[in-house]
């Protein structure tokens, strides 16, 4: 994490305070994930790009 810190700019941050920030947010995102939906939720739309990356054939 040091090595992390130091290339971002923050080598002087104190691991226990990423800790307990990151444990705030994983309470919260949990608490978010297990809401109870409103019934007014009659469909759920996904949209997404599909892109296929690869070489080319070479000739």
């Amino acid at each position: 994490m040091e090595q992390i810190f130091k290339q971002i700019s923050m080598a002087d941050i104190d691991c226990n305070i990423v800790s307990r920030r990151t444990q705030k947010k994983d309470d919260q995102v949990r608490i978010w994930k297990e809401r109870l939906l409103d019934p007014n939720y009659v469909n759920v739309w996904l949209d997404a790009i599909y892109i296929k990356l690869g070489q080319k054939e070479q000739r």
